[in-house]
């Protein structure tokens, strides 16, 4: 049968559930296994939430994490660069021609500039019940701990303190 997006979230927020039956891996275990390690000085975790709020920010903390220097003139530009209209803009040469053969849209538009999709966060809000995202929450507490759930739904993190529960 069909598979819808109720679905998917299903498998992928069931606690006894890795979602492998959906084609996903466990974002559960995905963020709690890099949540132990992230006091360690070659790890940097990112929030997508963060990155929309503050990009120059974010690029900032990418950059000194990385050692690298930027002026504010090359900061502006990897900022442009990396606006979600800039890339749809540019999405051959970002992408490279292979995205538009293999995701070539029926109207015949950009499968690259398709690939690059919609660049916002919180759209799962629209897409889900409440009771399915108080779901979500519980499996992620239980699953993660308070703190790595503060990160996920936030973006907030601590270095130290639970390690999350899903771990290797």
């Amino acid at each position: 049968g069909n598979t819808t997006a109720h679905d998917l979230f299903h498998a992928f927020a069931d606690a006894d559930s890795d979602a492998r039956a959906a084609g996903l891996w466990s974002y559960f275990h995905h963020l709690g296994t890099w949540w132990q390690y992230r006091h360690l000085p070659n790890v940097l975790l990112l929030h997508f939430g963060n990155l929309k709020k503050d990009p120059a920010a974010e690029i900032k903390r990418i950059a000194d994490f990385i050692d690298v220097s930027l002026s504010d003139e090359e900061l502006a530009g990897i900022v442009e660069r990396t606006d979600i209209k800039y890339m749809k803009q540019h999405s051959k040469e970002i992408l490279g021609p292979m995205f538009d053969v293999f995701f070539k849209q029926a109207d015949n538009s950009s499968g690259g500039n398709k690939f690059i999709n919609k660049g916002t966060n919180g759209r799962w809000k629209d897409e889900i019940s409440e009771s399915e995202s108080a779901a979500y929450l519980l499996t992620a507490q239980e699953r993660l701990g308070p703190e790595a759930t503060k990160f996920l739904t936030d973006g907030i993190m601590t270095l130290k303190g639970d390690a999350g529960k899903d771990e290797l």
